[in-house]
């Protein structure tokens, strides 16, 4: 297993958020839709909620496989919401659901979890910090459907493994990977809001 550690680069600097726009913290509940995408030496994730805010960042060098980038974006979707919030995750991954069985109710999902989870226990690990306090229910749901938000969430995951490329005029950043998307993810982005990279304006 390749790790951030075993390549000598500390996990608080290998994960990188590269968009951040931060939802309203005294809702009572929020619904969040979350993907992942992987690529040789590192993975990508991102998650959308149902008012148009997002993040979107990289982990490289950190997942094993497809199950654990899916986990850590559903971490990260976590982690944005506040203690005491009843938090809908949407994910497209049958195999991350399961997992989060010892955190969540867990909807819709047939499968059962990996006997081999061992191989997730970081990212499952840092799931169980940060649903601390907090109501997670999880939805596993068809991916690349008609849901909107799982298509940007898509989008956004596509758009950070892009980040890693060294050409300059590259195209893939949150405002290009959010582009068409408009009123439907939410007023907040209907607004054209400003994130962290500076690409929305």
């Amino acid at each position: 297993m390749t790790t951030a550690q075993e390549n000598g680069v500390p996990p608080s600097i290998a994960r990188i958020r590269l968009d951040v726009l931060s939802p309203d913290v005294h809702a009572a509940s929020r619904a969040i839709w979350t993907d992942a995408s992987v690529w040789k030496g590192g993975s990508s994730w991102a998650w959308v909620d149902d008012s148009g805010y997002f993040a979107h960042g990289v982990c490289r060098g950190w997942a094993t496989d497809n199950n654990d980038a899916e986990l850590w974006a559903i971490a990260e979707g976590v982690r944005a919401a506040q203690p005491g919030q009843l938090v809908h995750v949407n994910t497209d991954s049958e195999t991350a659901a399961a997992l989060m069985q010892p955190f969540a109710l867990v909807d819709g999902v047939v499968s059962k979890p990996m006997r081999d989870i061992g191989r997730y226990r970081e990212s499952l690990d840092e799931i169980g910090s940060v649903a601390n306090g907090k109501t997670v229910v999880v939805h596993w749901l068809k991916g690349h459907r008609s849901d909107v938000r799982n298509v940007a969430a898509d989008a956004l995951a596509t758009a950070a493994r892009w980040t890693d490329s060294t050409y300059d005029e590259w195209e893939h950043d949150c405002r290009h990977a959010l582009r068409g998307f408009g009123a439907r993810l939410g007023q907040r982005l209907a607004e054209g809001p400003l994130c962290s990279c500076g690409h929305l304006r």
